[in-house]
């Protein structure tokens, strides 16, 4: 198949993906004829939600409420009434949007990206669709607590903090640790369900001296990432350490996104 007929394949795919929206043919069209504004308000019932296609939206906040990856693993779980949520590397806030549409009425909220462009979008979305205990942090979750100078680009959802640039415009962001979050913002309790998609940074968040507090993690989805110097195995036998097991994975179509659980 040439690349031609794929790129077109996946075109007409990410157009399909709009049937998830109650507006989807003013989504179609707004597609069609008005690509170059790249702003757009998908609607899920009373849910409106801001998505930038010219920072990659559609395949992070879009694709999380539109397709399967983290829908079908959620029917995995057994979560309590008002589950609490951390979710690290939340670009626009789908995946915390999808949990309150599937699982019902969220308890504690922590939404965590690092991107400043994309964090406004993130908490216009959730702070306009969710009137429940909601934090939304501008920060990059980290081995170390502390601040980090990167560089000011438009958001991607293969983004990570990148080094500045000669004469590039850049911007300080708070960075934080795993056991930081958990203590500051749920006060040390567990968490019901954690997603984590940060782009190869996993390794440097969840293997640090700073993530003990894993433990505290009922549920984990995670994207992992190629990384250089670090391994799948290594992190299995964090979780292994802290009584997470693996309960399943999402399509290969996916990424390598997985599903780990409390062991007892």
């Amino acid at each position: 198949m040439t690349d031609g007929r794929i790129g077109m394949m996946e075109k007409i795919s990410a157009l399909l993906e709009n049937r998830a929206f109650d507006n989807f043919l003013e989504l179609v069209a707004s597609r069609l004829l008005g690509r170059e504004t790249g702003l757009a308000v998908y609607r899920i019932g009373d849910r409106r939600i801001l998505v930038d296609h010219t920072a990659g939206d559609q395949t992070g906040t879009k694709r999380c409420l539109a397709s399967g990856m983290y829908r079908d693993l959620l029917k995995n779980l057994n979560l309590p009434s008002r589950p609490s949520i951390l979710d690290l590397g939340a670009n626009g806030g789908g995946f915390t949007m999808l949990c309150d549409i599937e699982v019902g009425p969220l308890g504690p909220v922590l939404s965590i990206e690092f991107n400043p462009d994309t964090y406004r979008r993130l908490w216009f979305n959730l702070k306009s669709n969710l009137s429940r205990e909601v934090e939304v942090l501008n920060a990059a979750a980290a081995a170390e607590d502390g601040t980090l100078r990167v560089a000011d680009r438009k958001g991607s959802t293969s983004d990570r903090p990148k080094a500045v640039e000669p004469d590039g415009e850049d911007v300080s962001i708070q960075t934080i640790t795993l056991d930081t979050m958990i203590e500051r913002y749920f006060d040390g309790r567990e968490i019901d369900l954690c997603k984590i998609d940060i782009e190869g940074s996993e390794y440097e968040l969840l293997l640090g001296p700073r993530a003990t507090r894993l433990n505290r993690i009922r549920n984990l989805i995670i994207e992992i990432h190629p990384s250089q110097g670090h391994t799948v195995a290594q992190l299995e036998e964090r979780f292994e350490q802290m009584g997470l097991g693996l309960r399943a994975k999402a399509p290969a179509k996916h990424g390598d996104v997985r599903l780990y659980c409390r062991q007892h």
